[in-house]
């Protein structure tokens, strides 16, 4: 039926006028017109059919047919038609299109219509049984009412007993978490009673040092300004000179003089270059600061190499690039280390640089936006983040002019575990001043702190062992140290022999006894 229907939908006014255009039309499509006028209970006859085509409700009224109200007299018309073997769409529909999907249509009542009438002795049955099943439903809501009052009553006497029971529980949740918290109390208490000492100490240590930052604040800036080109007996000398100006000036200092290692940098640091291949005394120690500190370029005097050593060390990661003083690429290779932003060493210096150098050890930059540049020759070259230059020379004792010296700073030959303890104790301060809320409250916070603390202590005693270890290697090594010094003394004298040597070579030497 459904695709009869969509074949009638198909059909257009142009279609019908087809229809009505035949003044003596094809037997089939009069055969097909005579089965719709059948179904309509209209006469059958091409004139009746011709009148029904020109009616504007034509095909609305088949599309809207009452197709329940068939009867067997109607059906039986109809059957003559269907029973035509030549009354089917596809023998229709060879002759015109439009004759086609009315056939379909009649075939399609005729097809319903019969099932209808199979089905009609069902249809009272149902109607008898949907009467029958209206009363038992009927049965059912008063019986679905009764119930109903009863699980109202029941429903209030289980609210109360959720309620009740809801009760019960925030009770245990409370006492829950208060215990929780009081455990959490203990171990805070128990973890840091030890730590609030040691705090409050510091705290007390760091506000009396506080009174004396500005005063040391400007000999440690004048010792890193001055200081580099002098031994270490002259650099004493300065420091409890300017030391002893800053006290009769009234300007409070730190009681035992310029510390650069305490001041300008922490142990791990300083630990860090010692694996890296720095000399352990003070004064190397100072030269490291001066040479990290400084803010011209470093200009190392390094007859045995030791700054180099450190320096490659150091700058290993960095991607350093060590480039001869006498390359004669020289301005080449800088250009890489100053476009790529890596450190660069010049080595091996002479007492006179490369002119085209001037602007570099000068630190001429122009600056254009964000962007800083340098002039080489004739070149501008762009400063990349991240470059540095030392600048090292194996001569013993070099003379250098005075634009050289104003333009670098003149230096002699300059663990994980500090590290480590220091970043924990960072870390457990950062916890504890960026909590929110209570501390009591957050059990993460707490187990960090407990896993920090402990590995904290663990740091601790271990640094506390290889301190004692380091004192007595000291010890045994202060034994040896007498022979190092007269040891040192006679390779600086062969040194200099070797050079006033040079100055003799051919002269004829006159032994004692002879002629």
């Amino acid at each position: 039926m459904v695709a009869a229907e969509e074949a009638l939908n198909v059909l257009s006014k142009s279609d019908i006028a087809e229809l009505k255009a035949y003044t003596k039309p094809p037997a089939l499509v009069e055969l097909a017109l005579a089965g719709v006028m059948t179904a309509l209970r209209r006469p059958p006859s091409w004139e009746e059919a011709k009148r029904a085509l020109s009616e504007a409700s034509f095909l609305e009224r088949l599309l809207q047919y009452d197709k329940d109200a068939l009867s067997d007299t109607l059906l039986k018309s109809l059957a003559r038609f269907t029973s035509d073997p030549n009354f089917t769409p596809e023998v229709v529909g060879r002759v015109s299109g439009a004759a086609r999907g009315l056939c379909m249509w009649v075939r399609a009542i005729c097809v319903y219509g019969g099932v209808a009438r199979d089905i009609a002795p069902r249809r009272a049955r149902l109607a008898g049984a949907q009467s029958a099943l209206a009363a038992k439903q009927a049965s059912l809501a008063d019986g679905q009412a009764a119930l109903a009052g009863a699980l109202s009553a029941v429903a209030v006497l289980r609210e109360e007993y959720e309620r009740q029971m809801g009760q019960k529980r925030a009770l245990e949740a409370e006492l829950a978490n208060l215990r929780a918290k009081l455990a959490r109390a203990e171990r805070l208490m128990t973890g840091f009673k030890s730590e609030r000492l040691r705090w409050e100490d510091a705290a007390t240590q760091l506000e009396a040092a506080l009174v004396a930052v500005p005063g040391d604040a400007a000999v440690a800036s004048t010792f890193l300004s001055y200081a580099g080109p002098f031994p270490a007996d002259f650099r004493v000398t300065l420091a409890d000179a300017w030391h002893g100006q800053m006290t009769a000036l009234g300007i409070p200092v730190s009681s035992g003089g310029v510390k650069l290692a305490s001041q300008l940098a922490d142990a791990a640091q300083v630990q860090a270059w010692h694996l890296q291949g720095l000399p352990e005394d003070s004064f190397s120690v100072d030269n490291a600061i001066m040479v990290s500190r400084c803010q011209r370029w470093p200009l190392l005097v390094d007859p045995q190499g030791q700054a180099m050593q450190w320096l490659k060390q150091r700058d290993a990661a960095a991607g350093l690039l060590v480039v001869d003083a006498h390359a004669h690429d020289l301005l080449l290779q800088l250009e890489v280390g100053i476009t790529g932003g890596t450190p660069v060493i010049l080595q091996d210096a002479d007492e006179a640089f490369d002119p085209g150098l001037g602007p570099l050890l000068a630190r001429a930059y122009m600056t254009r936006g964000r962007t800083r540049t340098l002039r080489l020759r004739s070149r501008e070259v762009e400063v990349a983040p991240g470059f540095r230059l030392a600048i090292t020379t194996r001569l013993s004792n070099p003379v250098f002019t005075a634009e050289v010296a104003g333009q670098s700073d003149l230096t002699v030959t300059v663990t994980a575990g500090q590290r480590l303890q220091g970043e924990l104790e960072d870390q457990v301060l950062t916890l504890l001043a960026g909590a929110h809320g209570s501390l009591l409250e957050d059990s993460s916070l707490i187990d960090t702190l407990d896993v920090s603390k402990a590995t904290w202590e663990s740091t601790h005693a271990s640094l506390q062992a290889t301190d004692i270890t380091m004192r007595k290697v000291e010890a045994v090594a202060a034994q040896y140290r007498p022979a190092a010094v007269r040891a040192a003394g006679l390779y600086f004298v062969l040194a200099a022999l070797d050079q006033c040597v040079s100055h003799f070579r051919g002269v004829p030497l006159r032994l004692q006894g002879t002629g």
